[in-house]
This record gives structure tokens, sequence and C-alpha cells, in this order.
């Protein structure tokens, strides 16, 4: 993988955080290290540098996909169904829940459904194969 090749992923991942509306993710910025011995914080190197950005948006999807809040919701309604909480069974069925919210920075409660998301499922098994493949040299 060459200089170029990099450069044509990054624009890929680019516009995908894009899309994704968290062009943050992939900012180089987000990418440096900082040598222990001299203290200077320098880039990651190109390969290191393109994989890292490539499963931090694989990580963004995952917020992203109603995959993740179907999971999140069937795993809520069984430990409700089953009154196991806090470590114990209670016996006593949970209400159970109905949807979920996000919080803003703030902590004001945005009303945001949920389970209307796309399915990213793909797309994050694509990003997750790019980057093994990039690790794995091809």
């Amino acid at each position: 993988m060459d200089e170029e090749d990099i450069a044509l992923i990054e624009q890929d991942l680019a516009e995908l955080a894009q899309m994704l509306g968290t062009p943050e993710a992939v900012d180089d910025q987000q990418f440096r290290r900082r040598d222990v011995e001299t203290g200077i914080e320098r880039t990651m190197p190109d390969r290191e540098r393109v994989v890292e950005k490539i499963l931090a948006l694989e990580r963004v999807a995952a917020l992203l996909d109603r995959r993740t809040f179907e999971t999140a919701m069937t795993t809520m309604r069984i430990v409700a169904d089953t009154g196991y909480r806090d470590g114990a069974f209670t016996g006593d069925a949970a209400p159970l829940p109905e949807g979920a919210s996000v919080l803003a920075d703030d902590g004001e409660s945005l009303a945001l459904d949920l389970s209307i998301l796309p399915d990213l499922t793909e797309i994050r098994h694509s990003l997750r194969r790019l980057a093994n493949d990039i690790l794995e040299g091809a």
C-alpha cells in the first residue's frame, strides 16, 4: 500500500464520516502519538492511522446502527421479564422499556427515535474487514 492508496482511503473515510455526521471522527488531530522519551507529539504512521480511523468509524456506525438499539432493547426486556436485577433474582418483573432517548452535551434529553435508525451491519462488517486486510498487508 503506497501513499496514494492511503490518501484515497482517507478521502473515502472522510466522506463516510461526513455522511455519518461525525467528520471529527477522522480528523488527523485525533490520531497523534506522544513520544515518551522526547514528549514530541507526531501523527501516527500512515498504515496505523488509517486502521485507527477505520475502527473509529466502525464504532461511530455501531452507535448509529439500529441493530445495536434492537440488541440493547432485547437485553433490557429479558432482564425486565425475568426480574433479575442488580445481580440478584427478585422475581418481580420490571416495567418494559419502550424506547430510548439521547442526552445532549448540555444534559438535555433529545427526542430521537432510535428504532428508525438504519441497519449499518454491512457497513460495519466492511469496515472491520478493510481494517483487517490493511493490518495483514493486503
